[in-house]
């Protein structure tokens, strides 16, 4: 599920404070991608970092891949 869906099953969707909320989602996304980058967790030859940013639908930063996966030309 992505964060639009999580909130709907939550019945939060319609929240007066809906920034807040999706700053405080986003926030804990990127704590866990933070996490399975530092401990370099990878699935199938790709890092959980980048798996977790996709599924919840956030943006994916050049920072965000690890340097020896980066483009180098």
């Amino acid at each position: 599920m992505n964060l639009q869906e999580l909130k709907q099953q939550a019945g939060i969707q319609d929240n007066p404070d809906q920034e807040g909320l999706d700053l405080f989602a986003q926030l804990i996304v990127q704590e866990c991608a933070d996490l399975a980058y530092s401990h370099n967790i990878f699935s199938r030859g790709r890092p959980w970092n980048l798996i977790i940013k996709e599924h919840f639908g956030l943006t994916i930063a050049d920072s965000d891949i690890p340097p020896y996966l980066r483009d180098t030309k």
